[in-house]
């Protein structure tokens, strides 16, 4: 079953291309440091317009290769957000989780004025397992939701990407 994406879906879908962006932006600026490491090394002793030439030519290569690149790997996401089209599967919940988890790093930092150890911090986790697959969910989703019953998962339509999970 199709549907139209909404605002956050769309904001979902930009917020996937950000890593490539970052990628490609690293990679641009090593090659205008490559290129200018290259230019104060070797060609600073003879300067002509030649050498200029060349470090410009490799800047603009490393531009166009980054700009390309991301073009690329964003290319679904893209498409998602033109087709404006998302698509929902039905599913059933084998079983609900809740648990207790602990933030990474949180805890047992000795203080200097002493022995004592600060306890790590704590959050609640909410899953639903669904085709033997563990999805993290909101509170609201969780209780809303009991064994055996039907959510709706909403796909992007091109890069199958999990939008959001909704009860039927």
């Amino acid at each position: 079953m199709k549907h139209n994406l909404n605002t956050q879906d769309i904001d979902d879908l930009k917020y996937q291309c950000r890593m490539i962006y970052i990628v490609t932006s690293l990679f641009g600026i090593i090659g205008i440091t490559i290129s200018l490491m290259i230019y104060e090394f070797e060609f600073n002793t003879t300067t002509n317009d030649f050498n200029f030439q060349i470090d410009l030519l490799i800047i603009s290569a490393f531009i166009l290769i980054s700009f390309l690149l991301s073009q690329s790997l964003n290319r679904k996401y893209y498409e998602d957000i033109s087709n404006n089209v998302k698509i929902a599967k039905t599913k059933l919940i084998q079983r609900k989780n809740a648990m207790t988890d602990y933030e990474a790093g949180s805890g047992q930092v000795k203080y200097k004025s002493g022995d004592a150890n600060k306890a790590m911090n704590e959050f609640a986790r909410y899953e639903l397992i669904i085709d033997n697959t563990r999805y993290l969910v909101t509170r609201e989703l969780f209780e809303l939701c009991k064994d055996g019953d039907e959510v709706i998962f909403f796909y992007a339509s091109v890069s199958n990407y999990l939008l959001s999970i909704e009860k039927k």
